[in-house]
């Protein structure tokens, strides 16, 4: 008996998700918005950019995302943010504002 799923094109003969559903997905999850077109990978960056943003501990969104270099999660995926930017510039002006 073949895999109900399969008849509805989420999972392919292997019983797999084809490759190109997430991004199917996406799209259609996007489609008629606002958001701009981005790609799955895309969303792995944005995520771990704004968990840095939001203070998530280093060594835990490393292990979370299975990076076995922490250099990885910090130096290839990690954007610095306008907002950490201006956070940045007040914690500054705290410490020489005695």
């Amino acid at each position: 008996m073949a895999c109900p799923l399969t008849s509805f094109g989420l999972i392919n003969v292997s019983g797999r998700i084809s490759s190109n559903q997430p991004r199917e997905w996406l799209l259609s999850a996007i489609k008629g918005t606002n958001i701009p077109q981005t790609n799955i990978h895309g969303l792995r960056h944005t995520y771990i950019t704004l968990a840095v943003q939001a203070g998530m501990d280093i060594k835990t969104l490393q292990a979370q995302v299975g990076h076995d270099d922490i250099n990885t999660t910090l130096s290839v995926y990690a954007s610095v943010t306008n907002e950490m930017r201006s956070k940045t510039a007040d914690i500054f002006t705290s410490l020489i504002n005695f």
